[in-house]
């Protein structure tokens, strides 16, 4: 789970940033928020986390879900956010993997058998692991 200066630390290095102001500018928020966001006197609403996620190419779900949990009150409360969070890392995971075995079948049926079979040993190869 990140915390806010780690999320926007990524932010500047991504963009090559030198600065919090030159990052308030490119995210077109103010300095002062950037700020307080900095020691910890607010967290990014759902607005912030939209532009800081998609400064990172990434979907805002996951980033308010992170911040909501440091928002929490109470340890019960922001369990239950951590939850949510490990929930939407494993979908965004398994849709990955879906992807990639969308692409597996689709070059399966577009080249021949023996073809076929050769590119999905290979890909299969590369994440099997055996375990003395």
């Amino acid at each position: 789970m990140r915390d806010v200066n780690t999320v926007l630390d990524s932010v500047k290095q991504a963009h090559k940033i030198g600065s919090d102001y030159k990052l308030a500018m490119f995210l077109g928020m103010g300095s002062g928020n950037l700020r307080n966001y900095r020691h910890g006197r607010s967290l990014p609403d759902e607005k912030a986390c939209a532009k800081l996620a998609e400064a990172l190419g990434e979907k805002p779900d996951l980033l308010v879900v992170e911040m909501q949990a440091q928002r929490a009150r109470d340890d019960d409360t922001r369990q239950i956010w951590v939850n949510l969070a490990k929930r939407l890392q494993a979908g965004f995971a398994n849709v990955k993997m879906l992807a990639v075995l969308a692409i597996v079948s689709i070059a399966a049926h577009a080249l021949p058998a023996w073809a076929a079979i050769a590119f999905a040993s290979s890909v299969a190869q590369a994440s099997v692991y055996y375990v003395n």
